[in-house]
């Protein structure tokens, strides 16, 4: 596991209301180190320290559906941010009769809150995937120590990026993994799977990179590179 490495940025409170929601499905602890911002305190209104930094509870004011994976905290632009990841249950259908086969489903979340200097609290992403309708065994889970913060666009607004894991499944196999690059509202994703005993490991790149600022695809690149494998053993 990398160490959380604090960096240094300037930002000015903003304040938004609304959110955004992605259903993930349908279409298809690291910092990384910024360079200091040498600017001065005239320049800009507020300096802070933009560190990737976990805590263990979820704000009030912030919704989320399931149960609490882990909650990471960091102030930008958009004023004090909440990265919240969470697990739905998981849930059985009995088969209704001998000949009918029982269903498993299991939905997971992530959510992006941002705070604003009076307390006003905007949803600027929340990110929902799922297997539904599986008779065999479900697995899901996030790659907990695969998260990244960023500011590679050096914008003063941070990008989070983080990975999952997802299958219905009745062998060893390749999982599909999923990695989102968040910043601001905005998604940058590459879907593939894992890989397994060297099968796998492919993945597609999302269309939103084709208008991302320059190094952002470089960095999930890497990230996902780093967290390929599935397993720790070979047959």
């Amino acid at each position: 596991m990398n160490k959380l490495i604090p960096s240094f940025i300037m930002f000015s409170v903003l304040a938004a209301c609304g959110g955004d929601s992605d259903v993930e499905n349908t279409d298809d602890p690291v910092v990384n180190n910024t360079e200091n911002d040498t600017a001065s305190v005239e320049d800009k209104p507020y300096v802070v320290e933009i560190m990737l930094d976990k805590i263990e509870n979820v704000p009030a004011k912030c919704e989320i559906k399931g149960k609490k994976v882990d909650v990471y905290t960091w102030k930008d632009k958009n004023g004090k941010n909440y990265f919240i990841r969470s697990m739905g249950d998981y849930t059985e259908i009995e088969p209704e009769d001998e000949y009918s086969d029982r269903m498993a489903s299991q939905y997971l979340y992530a959510y992006h809150y941002a705070e604003d200097s009076e307390g006003n609290f905007t949803l600027l992403k929340e990110t929902t995937d799922f297997v539904e309708d599986c008779e065999f065994d479900i697995v899901m889970g996030h790659e907990l120590d695969a998260i990244t913060l960023t500011d590679i666009d050096k914008d003063d607004m941070a990008e989070v990026t983080f990975i999952y894991r997802l299958a219905c499944t009745s062998d060893v196999s390749p999982s599909t993994q999923k990695l989102i690059m968040l910043e601001n509202g905005d998604k940058y994703p590459l879907r593939g799977s894992t890989q397994v005993m060297g099968e796998g490991g492919e993945y597609k790149v999302g269309e939103e990179y084709d208008s991302a600022p320059e190094g952002f695809l470089e960095h999930a690149k890497k990230l996902w590179s780093e967290n390929l494998k599935e397993y720790d053993f070979e047959l």
